[in-house]
């Protein structure tokens, strides 16, 4: 229960509504496969496809399901879509540590880390509109640092990733010659723009956060307060 007067202003607003967008970018692309995509024109040439037992089959057998337009196999941070015998099967590969590029793992660190201080930011964000002190601590402050927390890690997070692309898995996906930061084949897919985006939203949601702040204990807060206004709406 909020115990104190509620402030709401167009800094606030606009940090909200930047915070959420920016947690909702990460998880949307972490829990994507669409990193790293196939060539199209190469997607479906591989010479052996996986049947759902893990057995392989030549390239040329009959499948169950031609593959459609938009059965490109991808990879991602832990997801990876495959082309199978049955069509494109999408699932976790991500299991076992020795499944996993070192870099990856590291990655998959970050990731958590930056994902769990931005959740919590996010409803700190919320919060502020009626508590913005802790023990004499500004909540901003609080806040401000998670979510800059955040943003460094899940822009790290978007750095490592492409070090893991000379693992045989990456290069059974995009040939032979892909290499760190190289994908050969391959061409980033939507999921590896939204991450960077999300995390450089992170980072501006923490400078924006000074600007929300000053705009609480403004002139005209304090004069809607003296008036006994118990909410404080200011656009």
């Amino acid at each position: 229960m909020c115990s104190m007067v509620v402030i709401v202003t167009r800094w606030w607003l606009a940090w909200l509504l930047a915070s959420v967008a920016g947690v909702m970018a990460i998880l949307a692309a972490n829990l994507s496969p669409s990193w790293l995509m196939a060539h199209p024109s190469q997607a479906f040439t591989q010479p052996d496809i996986l049947t759902n037992s893990g057995e392989t089959v030549p390239s040329h057998t009959q499948l169950l399901r031609q593959p459609g337009p938009d059965d490109v196999p991808c990879l991602g941070l832990w997801l990876r879509c495959s082309l199978m015998y049955s069509g494109l099967h999408c699932g976790v590969y991500a299991v076992t540590v020795p499944d996993v590029h070192p870099a990856q793992i590291v990655s998959l660190v970050f990731v958590v880390v930056g994902i769990m201080a931005a959740v919590v930011a996010c409803v700190g964000v919320g919060a502020t509109v009626c508590l913005r002190t802790i023990r004499g601590t500004s909540c901003f402050t609080i806040i401000t640092v998670l979510q800059a927390l955040a943003g460094v890690c899940i822009v790290v997070c978007a750095a490592l990733f492409p070090v893991a692309w000379d693992s045989p898995r990456v290069q059974g996906l995009c040939g032979p010659d892909a290499t760190s930061y190289y994908p050969a084949n391959c061409t980033l897919g939507w999921a590896s723009y939204m991450v960077v985006c999300g995390g450089l939203l992170l980072l501006l949601c923490s400078c924006v956060s000074s600007r929300a702040a000053a705009a609480s204990i403004s002139s005209r807060v304090k004069q809607q307060i003296e008036k006994g206004n118990n909410f404080v709406f200011l656009l």
